[in-house]
């Protein structure tokens, strides 16, 4: 059929994989069994990862699959996907977002909290956070020069000073304009 027959094909793609009916044609069947082998004649029936070499019990009333802990009896989540440059990234944006110190990265708590979420990340020192940070903000500068060049006639900038609570000076600037949008 051409693509205009079909209501889906104007959408944009959501990068996600659709889904395959399993054997009997009536179900969907998920995602990540991309990363599994089912056994052959196992019974009860099992599935080996495509990564690691586990074997794992097919259970299908399961909603997530899990692997054992190396360390004990607790169980951890499977991803699918780990890229230790994205992470960081997030945890760049994290910190600004946020207005963390860079030396959140070094508390105990912070290394516990990413070894259970994600333990293949390796977190990086608080000064490769600083770069990684002042690398998002020379990104976002360059956005903005190319957004007032293209998109604004006029700009618009304030100042505003104040003192805190602990008696630390601020001053802030402000950019205000109109874009076509």
């Amino acid at each position: 059929t051409p693509a205009t027959a079909r209501p889906e094909a104007n959408l944009p793609p959501t990068g996600r994989k659709r889904r395959k009916p399993n054997a009997k044609g009536n179900r969907k069947r998920s995602e990540v069994w991309d990363h599994f082998n089912i056994i052959p004649n196992s019974d009860p029936e099992t599935a080996a990862c495509k990564h690691c070499h586990q074997s794992l019990k097919n259970d299908r009333t399961q909603t997530i699959l899990k692997f054992p802990s190396t360390e004990g009896a607790d169980l951890v989540a499977v991803t699918a996907r780990f890229d230790q440059l994205d992470c960081r990234n997030a945890l760049a944006v994290y910190i600004i977002l946020d207005e963390k110190p860079f030396r959140t990265v070094e508390g105990e708590g912070f290394k516990y909290f990413c070894s259970r979420m994600q333990p293949q990340f390796s977190i990086p020192s608080r000064r490769t956070i600083a770069r990684d940070c002042f690398k998002l903000y020379l990104e976002e500068k360059i956005k903005l020069k190319a957004l007032f060049k293209s998109d604004c006639s006029r700009v618009a900038i304030t100042t505003d000073c104040w003192t805190s609570v602990q008696n630390l000076n601020y001053l802030t600037v402000t950019a205000h304009f109109i874009d076509r949008e």
